[in-house]
């Protein structure tokens, strides 16, 4: 890409010989073919180089990257009459000089001025972003921590609630356990007392027919009398 025609302070005035032909442009930084001598743009001739075949585009000879300068056309281009690039700057003079006047040119200076002051617009305009996010962040962080609080004292009520139904729950149980342990032994008790009246049912049964008998001869002679004493009364 070379040299734009809104560049040139008179661009119908410029030769033709001294535009590439690739781009149409006046040269900008003229290098040519070794074989036919034909100029162009660096940059043109390079990206034709490196997107099509390594051959001129005029005489199709082969051509590599190490291209020399055109020192001849650079001088005739040095002679030019250009126009500052820059919006609100009406000064002209030679290609060659541009460059100096550039770098003292007060149109840059302020065009470099309203895109710092944009610039500067733009960080602070994210600047106040981030401090709203900074602020929603906070907010939430804070909403989020109190939250946090709120479930872990909820967590510890819970806790704690599990526990006491835990201890009466171990209470409960240790108390079924005394209850089966004294169940356990009043069965045993019971087994061994109904095993001890089965033993004394024959001692008892002796018993029962020993006192029968006691009483069975004891009452017979005194019935024997009272039947003796009213024969006698029925005999008189």
């Amino acid at each position: 890409m070379g040299l734009e025609d809104h560049e040139l302070a008179r661009p119908d005035a410029v030769s033709p010989t001294l535009r590439c032909p690739i781009c149409t442009d006046v040269f900008a930084e003229p290098v040519s073919c070794s074989s036919c001598q034909q100029v162009f743009c660096r940059s043109c001739i390079e990206r034709a180089v490196l997107t099509c075949e390594p051959v001129c585009p005029t005489c199709r000879a082969p051509m590599t990257k190490d291209l020399q300068p055109n020192l001849v056309v650079s001088s005739l281009l040095n002679e030019l009459q250009v126009r500052c690039v820059h919006p609100g700057c009406y000064w002209t003079g030679r290609w060659d000089e541009r460059p100096l006047h550039s770098s003292h040119c007060l149109a840059r200076e302020l065009l470099l001025m309203q895109e710092w002051k944009a610039e500067m617009e733009h960080v602070r305009s994210m600047l106040i972003e981030r401090e709203k996010e900074k602020g929603a962040m906070h907010q939430r962080i804070k909403e989020l921590t109190d939250h946090t609080s709120r479930l872990e004292e909820e967590a510890k009520v819970k806790q704690l609630q599990v526990n006491v139904k835990q201890s009466m729950l171990d209470f409960k149980q240790q108390e079924v356990e005394d209850l089966r342990r004294q169940l356990g032994q009043v069965i045993k008790q019971q087994h061994a007392s109904h095993f001890h009246l089965h033993s004394l049912f024959p001692l008892l049964f002796l018993l029962l027919f020993v006192i029968h008998l006691f009483f069975f001869y004891d009452t017979l002679p005194r019935v024997s009398r009272v039947l003796g004493i009213q024969e006698c009364l029925f005999a008189t």
